[in-house]
């Protein structure tokens, strides 16, 4: 039947022939270069991403840290001052936190 679908030349109905593998990256290059400066800047995204949350923990890290040495030498003194209650109960949260006692590397 004259212009029925699956009929006549071109339909897929023939077997092609052997691809010519240079041929077909050449004309797809642009493409696949796309394709990997959209993988590299995935990439990228991804390893700012994961570098910005480490430096905000330890950034967090040693100012949990430092307000720990700061309420430790407050504490110490052998006249504390009128907030020594709120100040112990402080120490008693950040040691919860896991910051008494480690020292923080930078």
């Amino acid at each position: 039947m004259p212009g029925h679908y699956g009929s006549g030349k071109g339909s897929g109905s023939e077997p092609r022939g052997p691809i010519n593998l240079d041929v077909a990256i050449s004309s797809h290059l642009q493409h696949y270069k796309r394709l990997q400066q959209r993988h590299d800047a995935q990439k990228t995204k991804a390893e700012s991403i994961a570098l910005r949350k480490d430096w905000l923990t330890a950034q967090k890290r040693a100012s949990y840290q430092s307000e720990y040495d700061r309420i430790r030498g407050l504490l110490s003194q052998t006249i504390l001052p009128d907030g020594a209650k709120r100040l112990q109960e402080r120490e008693a949260e950040l040691k919860g936190l896991g910051i008494a006692g480690h020292s923080i590397m930078v």
